[in-house]
């Protein structure tokens, strides 16, 4: 190894190039675009949560492992990466609990129409603060949500909230 005494940032050995510089970007000297304007290039991708579309080979893959019917539809429906981050979560937490079973992970989930009630009770309330009218409220249930509650039944969710403040 030859040592010397210029540095390697030095510009001495830098030989400018010949001829015109070609500008970047937006720079460069007079391009017009082509007469049939910009395109996307002729491919389809399917897209979604996932990016990877019913044909993906790693769904089928977790229907291979015997995922259940129901489970594959949630993994087709947000996709496979976001199905294996969840089910990591899942199963991460499994393992942590008092008393694992390594054949299943087993998952509580409240019922969908736990949601709908308590969305629904939370609307009741809103109402109540806005015009304490039972049958405004009532009325109000039946058009927007298209429930029909008694107003007994307004009247207790309501008296639940003001007994929890």
């Amino acid at each position: 190894m030859r040592r010397t005494n210029e540095k390697r940032s030095s510009t001495a050995r830098i030989q400018p190039a010949p001829g015109p510089v070609p500008g970047v970007g937006g720079r460069q000297p007079n391009t017009t675009p082509p007469p049939e304007g910009g395109r996307y290039p002729d491919i389809c991708t399917r897209s979604g949560p996932g990016q990877g579309g019913d044909d993906d080979p790693r769904l089928r893959e977790l229907a291979e492992i015997g995922l259940g019917e129901r489970w594959m539809r949630i993994a087709h429906t947000i996709g496979y990466d976001a199905f294996v981050a969840m089910w990591r979560i899942l199963a991460v937490e499994h393992l942590h609990c008092e008393k694992p079973t390594y054949s299943r992970v087993r998952v509580w989930v409240p019922s969908y129409p736990r949601l709908l009630r308590q969305q629904r009770d939370k609307y009741i309330r809103e109402r109540a603060g806005i015009n304490p009218d039972l049958k405004q409220i009532q009325a109000d249930i039946e058009k927007n949500l298209g429930e029909s509650l008694s107003l007994t039944h307004i009247q207790r969710v309501i008296n639940r909230a003001t007994m929890g403040q």
